[in-house]
């Protein structure tokens, strides 16, 4: 299949999935994967291939690899904007998977994070990192002589750009060259089943999501470095927090369904937003009457993007303002859940973030969110629930750790919210 909308075909794998996670068939796959590959792709012909070190790339360049072998030429953009996994850059951690394959890492912060600097609205960040990442990468092509661009892009990619939703950075993008999708039917759970069917290690396979812009998202509202620098502080502590509690509670950092390939938590990290907000009365008697307990409500400057119910995608993605709010009582988990739904259906407020410590000596003037949430495939999401105690000393951690002044729990659910940030 090739999309219409690009003057460059764009060459998506179609491949029927079952509708029980547990029935996909990794083999038979990766055997009809391997023949449409073969049939697109001449012998000699370059492939270069945009890895983020997320799973999706990381399966494609190792199903890929297998098929076109040296004329592969992975690639990984430092663009400022990344994860850091243990306090070490994740370009350097993706140099570590790809050793045994053509990798470099492409060093572009100077010319990618300056145009981002002063821009508030998601879709715009989206869209400015997009053409410079787009850029940078016919660059790169040009120097390799390539002839096609892979990337990890699967299902729920596209279905959120061509339905108008967000712009993801690798979908609906024209490149120099032809740019092939291996994974284009496929949802997480099966991705890391082909994975696993092509002998990689657990490290590789279960993977928490990322995406491609990582953190510019997760600095919400005006991007500034020092904001950039508060999310991804909070990512890093958040990712070692969350999977020392699994590991103290379940005795391994995360759990994996081998059947469905559901990994649990399905994604975790962190996000910095300004600390302006003014008082919400009305959610304030909402969530007293739910809650049964005293609760003060704000309505942040912040922005979130809202996922619309299905068939009704609008032409621009859908706004509304962030809510934290700061109960005094027990965490009362089905409570805050049944607060979220009235808080949306009663008056559209799609976000809630639970406040759970404030910093007697902040560094930074930003707030900081934790997401952690449970899903199969990323269409529904629900906050894991973290037992009480843990919660609020992984906030206070996270407080020391980033400087923050406050340090919320987001209590959301998708739909309404989404599960990233803008």
């Amino acid at each position: 299949m090739s999309t219409q909308a690009n003057k460059i075909q764009t060459h998506r794998f179609e491949y029927a999935t079952p509708e029980d996670p547990a029935d996909f068939n990794p083999a038979d796959f990766v055997d009809k994967a391997i023949s449409w590959v073969k049939s697109l792709v001449k012998p000699g012909e370059k492939i270069v291939l945009s890895a983020s070190g997320g799973v999706d790339s990381t399966i494609a360049a190792f199903l890929l690899d297998r098929i076109v072998g040296k004329d592969l030429h992975a690639f990984f953009i430092e663009d400022g904007c990344r994860r850091l996994i243990n306090d070490e850059p994740e370009g350097e951690v993706t140099r570590e998977i790809f050793s045994k394959l053509n990798f470099t890492v492409l060093e572009v912060r100077d010319e990618i994070l300056p145009p981002l600097v002063g821009l508030s609205d998601g879709e715009e960040k989206r869209k400015t990192f997009i053409g410079n990442y787009r850029q940078v990468s016919d660059r790169h092509i040009g120097q390799v002589g390539a002839s096609w661009i892979a990337d990890g892009t699967i299902a729920p990619d596209i279905i959120e750009t061509e339905g108008g939703f967000k712009s993801q950075h690798n979908v609906g993008w024209n490149y120099s060259v032809r740019k092939i999708e291996p994974l284009a039917s496929l949802a997480k759970p099966q991705v890391r089943r082909v994975g696993e069917y092509l002998d990689l290690p657990p490290s590789f396979t279960h993977r928490i999501p990322c995406p491609g812009p990582a953190q510019i998202i997760r600095t919400v509202g005006e991007f500034t470095e020092e904001k950039l620098l508060t999310g991804q502080l909070a990512s890093d502590i958040i990712e070692q927090e969350i999977e020392t509690y699994y590991t103290e509670k379940h005795g391994k950092p995360y759990l994996y369904d081998e059947a469905t390939g559901i990994r649990t938590p399905f994604q975790y990290f962190g996000m910095a937003l300004d600390p302006n907000m003014a008082p919400d009365p009305v959610l304030a008697d909402l969530a007293r009457s739910i809650l049964g307990a005293e609760a003060e409500c704000f309505k942040m400057d912040s922005q979130t993007t809202v996922v619309p119910e299905e068939g009704t995608r609008p032409e621009i993605p859908i706004y509304k303002p962030v809510s934290w709010i700061k109960v005094d009582g027990d965490i009362d988990y089905d409570k805050l859940n049944a607060l979220c739904v009235e808080a949306w259906s009663k008056l559209e407020l799609p976000r809630i973030l639970l406040e759970l410590c404030a910093n007697d000596a902040p560094k930074t003037r930003y707030v900081v969110g934790m997401r952690a949430v449970e899903s199969a495939a990323a269409k529904l999401a629900h906050p894991v629930r973290i037992d009480e105690a843990a919660l609020l000393e992984i906030g206070k951690k996270i407080a020391a750790h980033t400087g923050a002044s406050k340090v919320a729990y987001d209590i959301s659910i998708k739909p309404p919210a989404t599960i990233e940030f803008e």
